[in-house]
């Protein structure tokens, strides 16, 4: 029976992706206080460009500031400190206090994410989201990044229940996905960025994979234009097995956090330990 639900925080909470012109703009100011002769648009162009290994990221300020040599400038520091302070950009994905507020009403909820303790303490505190989470793991303050399976056993520890009554929640395969199973967690992947579990990604190494092939396998994927496959539904008193897509006679995904209170409780009446182990 699941008793908790931890969730990744950027990107799959808080929108951060779409955040990063405006924030990187923004800590680009700041530097040019200190470095004026530098072309702040050159500088957001590059530092903007894709990763070359990880999908969804980007080559970042700190990459552009040491091409210049200027890395641990005064101007970089000033540009770093904006960038990790400046929230406005951010905003919730649609969905997620009503899901919040949902899910509380049944699940002890948590947030397992990688990140500086200070910002991402700051990110929680601007959306007020302690309201309705009871446990934050952060992993500067453990000393554990995701995926290291650590990290959500801790979690675990903290919340006082078994690896097969939690669920952790996550946009990555690799990093979220991937580390809470190697906990024993049951997982939900918030695909809202149109990833394919059929199609390997030339940045994803070996462990990547056999996760994608693992979700595939399991059924256990959270995708608002793919396939929903909810193993088993409990009714009342009664199971049934339900498949629900976009445009059937189930319940429409509009964000992959609502998505994740639709499996987990349909409806105030309807609840579910629908999502199975690999």
């Amino acid at each position: 029976m699941i008793e908790a639900v931890f969730f990744d925080l950027d990107d799959t909470l808080c929108d951060t992706v779409s955040s990063r012109p405006q924030r990187a703009r923004k800590a680009l100011d700041a530097f040019s206080s200190y470095h004026p002769d530098h072309d702040l648009e050159d500088l957001l162009r590059k530092a903007l460009e894709p990763h070359a290994t990880l999908e969804r990221e980007t080559r970042g300020l700190r990459s552009v500031f040491a091409e210049l040599g200027l890395e641990e400038s005064l101007g970089a520091r000033a540009a770093y400190a904006c960038y990790a302070q400046y929230f406005d950009p951010l905003h919730l994905i649609e969905g997620v206090t009503a899901t919040l507020e949902h899910l509380m009403q049944g699940y002890r909820l948590g947030i397992i994410t990688n990140g500086h303790e200070a910002v991402q303490q700051g990110k929680l505190e601007y959306f007020d989201l302690g309201r309705y989470i009871r446990w934050v793991v952060i992993s500067e303050s453990v000393g554990l990044p995701k995926p290291d399976p650590r990290i959500f056993s801790h979690a675990l520890s903290l919340a006082g229940v078994e690896h097969n009554e939690a669920v952790f929640v996550g946009d990555r395969l690799d990093i979220d996905v991937g580390g809470a199973k190697a906990a024993g967690m049951r997982t939900v992947w918030f695909n809202h960025w149109g990833g394919n579990l059929d199609g390997d990604s030339p940045s994803a190494g070996r462990r990547h994979q056999a996760v994608r092939r693992a979700a595939r396998r399991s059924g256990e994927v959270l995708a608002p234009y793919c396939t929903i496959r909810v193993p088993t539904i409990r009714v009342g008193w009664t199971s049934q097995r339900k498949k629900y897509s976009p445009g059937s006679n189930g319940p429409k995904v509009t964000s992959p956090v609502q998505g994740a209170a639709q499996m987990f409780s349909l409806s105030p009446a309807i609840a579910s330990d629908a999502l199975s182990s690999v």
